[in-house]
């Protein structure tokens, strides 16, 4: 917390301006009376103001109050950092998911887009799935941002259900890789996460929330649904509808390389879905490789994703204007 008699800027402006009226400020003396007529200024002690000056900085921040824990609180936290920090060093992890209602399967994948993971998906619901995630020592840019993204990922998976893993770890000293296997069925590990969604994708909700005015005759509805595409899935954000009939889903990718893209659209492809629309962050691409051609069922952006581009896609795809 920050403890001062007044917002620390408040306190450096009252200061600084008698400090400006009192030039030249030589000396503890002159010093002291600075902070007097601040002080009186102000309505607080000269000693307070001079102790909240730079209260709102990180180091002089105070600790007000903690959650406890217990012994045993503090040992699942410090177990599951150890398997967590692991996780910074995978070269890739693989899910086996067990067949189970698509409620199941949408809570994993769900997870594993909230984290913004690359994955790549095989089977189908009535045999499962195995969901192939590239680690951080995978990819050429941004490991170190996507590692702690894949270490994060680990509690949330922990509260999903019939589910099997096997994680790659790069080993430097032995020259050869490691694994780590774990379960859904395994005790030993215990997620402190509330719920399995990850934190809000601002992207994805300034989208909806700026929907209205730029949307058109589309309306945009979260997306719960869990589509086959024959030997993989494809788990939208989002489904456009418009008054014609029409419906096109939208996917807002997380980190991506556009290898990646292209396989990807490919399985879009041999399924023979054409009425969707994948939106790819420049900020999340995963490697230094540039998209020369953006395909058409393809929108890169910058900053935020503007409706109206998106609706506008949407028409060019499916004809209704």
């Amino acid at each position: 917390m920050t403890d001062a008699a007044r917002p620390p800027e408040e306190l450096r402006r009252a200061l600084f301006l008698k400090a400006a009226a009192a030039h030249p400020v030589v000396g503890e003396e002159s010093r002291a009376a600075v902070l007097v007529e601040a002080a009186r200024e102000l309505a607080c002690e000269p000693a307070r103001l001079d102790e909240g000056l730079y209260a709102d900085l990180p180091e002089n921040q105070r600790l007000a109050a903690f959650e406890t824990l217990s012994p045993t609180e503090l040992l699942d936290l410090y177990n599951l950092a150890q398997a967590q920090a692991l996780l910074y060093r995978c070269v890739e992890m693989r899910l086996w998911v067990e067949p189970q209602g698509a409620e199941g399967y949408r809570e994993l994948f769900g997870a594993v887009k909230d984290y913004r993971l690359i994955h790549t998906v095989r089977g189908n619901p009535r045999a499962g799935y195995e969901i192939r995630l590239d680690g951080p020592a995978s990819i050429f840019q941004r490991s170190q941002k996507y590692g702690v993204q894949m270490a994060v990922f680990l509690p949330a998976l922990l509260l999903c259900e019939g589910w099997r893993m096997r994680a790659e770890i790069q080993n430097q000293r032995r020259g050869r890789p490691a694994y780590f296997e774990l379960s859904s069925a395994q005790t030993l590990l215990r997620s402190h996460y509330a719920s399995v969604g990850g934190y809000e994708n601002p992207v994805v909700e300034k989208l909806a929330a700026g929907w209205h005015r730029g949307g058109g005759d589309w309306t945009l509805e979260r997306s719960r649904e869990v589509i086959d595409l024959g030997d993989t899935a494809f788990i939208p954000d989002f489904v456009l509808r418009h008054p014609t009939g029409a419906r096109v889903h939208l996917e807002v990718l997380g980190f991506w390389t556009p290898e990646r893209l292209r396989g990807r659209l490919k399985e879009f492809a041999h399924a023979g879905l054409t009425d969707f629309i994948l939106a790819a962050w420049e900020d999340l691409r995963g490697s230094r490789e540039p998209l020369a051609d953006v395909p058409p069922n393809v929108i890169t952006f910058r900053t935020s994703l503007d409706p109206a581009v998106v609706a506008l896609k949407a028409g060019e795809l499916t004809g209704a204007v």
